[in-house]
């Protein structure tokens, strides 16, 4: 094969490939807007939603978060990493008639502003927002950086977790969101939920096949970007502790 023709072809393959990353492209904002849509279809808002793009929770990631509280009613929602996430879960457990969702925020004018939301949404009552500043801790001799535990001393019998923070830029550690399980494992209740978000990202998806190794973790459901399932990717987990 002539250097041309090599040329040529690897041309050829490069623009495929490109066409094929814009038709996920717009099958994925196609889905924003399909779950979007599904949102304002079931909630009435007392006022306007946070922003859902860039680095915060999806409007995909949100439907389906709804659906799974709907559809299992948990009493008690830990969040790791709060935002737009936190008012569609309190929503959630408002249509229900019960249960809290516990936000932790490791940056106090986000997490206060968290708060000012919930309040503007009338849902105070079903969230609340912590402010814990990440410090080291050591776990199976490496240390990491988490929210400071002793300010979730009250977050227990945690029926669906979400773990979406904290955030792996400008984190010190890899696989930053790692220590949700090894730290918040005994404050779950047999068979609850938890959410992996982002779990496309390569630092994530090490995260959850070592999670899934060192826990009695069932995975329910892999939501993949390659699907158009949920954008950043996620996954859904049962534990199952013996």
């Amino acid at each position: 094969m002539s250097d041309t023709l090599q040329l040529i072809l690897e041309k050829l393959d490069a623009i495929e490939k490109r066409q094929e990353a814009i038709q996920l492209e717009q099958k994925v904002l196609y889905r924003q807007i399909e779950a979007l849509f599904s949102l304002y279809q079931k909630f009435e808002f007392e006022a306007p939603l946070l922003n859902m793009r860039s680095w915060v929770a999806s409007p995909d990631l949100l439907a389906v978060l709804s659906g799974l509280i709907q559809e299992y009613e948990p009493l008690t929602i830990f969040e790791a990493g709060g935002g737009v996430s936190t008012i569609i879960s309190a929503y959630s457990l408002k249509s229900l008639g019960s249960g809290h969702v516990y936000a932790v925020e490791h940056q106090e004018e986000f997490a206060k502003n968290i708060q000012h939301q919930l309040r503007l949404h009338d849902l105070a009552a079903y969230a609340t927002v912590i402010h814990a500043p990440l410090v080291p801790v050591e776990i199976g001799g490496k240390t990491w950086q988490w929210y400071d535990m002793s300010k979730l001393a009250d977050v227990d019998d945690i029926d669906l977790m979400l773990v979406d923070g904290p955030p792996q830029y400008d984190n010190p550690s890899d696989m930053a969101r790692y220590p949700a399980m090894p730290l918040m494992e005994k404050k779950l209740n047999p068979k609850a939920l938890i959410v992996a978000d982002d779990a496309d990202r390569d630092e994530d998806k090490k995260m959850c096949l070592r999670w899934e190794e060192e826990f009695p973790l069932k995975l329910l459901r892999y939501y993949e970007k390659s699907w158009a399932d949920i954008e950043k990717g996620a996954r859904l987990y049962r534990y199952e502790p013996k």
